[in-house]
């Protein structure tokens, strides 16, 4: 069974996974993705700190066309 923390936990994961595989800095792929987040909160939903709105996971998938 999904739970909420696996949920973000895994998104998080996603997130890291997609911007180290297309070789982007944090700052490179805030501006690409559109998310129009500072690098610590970017950071943050990485390492599951924060999580990520369905927006922003809208954007990201849209502007990275994935």
């Amino acid at each position: 069974m999904i739970t909420k923390i696996n949920f973000y936990k895994k998104i998080s994961e996603n997130v890291y996974n997609l911007r180290q595989k297309l070789g982007l800095s944090i700052e490179e792929f805030n501006k690409k993705s559109g998310v129009d987040l500072n690098k610590a909160t970017i950071w943050c939903i990485e390492n599951n700190k924060q999580n990520i709105s369905l927006y922003q996971i809208f954007l990201i998938s849209k502007n990275l066309n994935i």
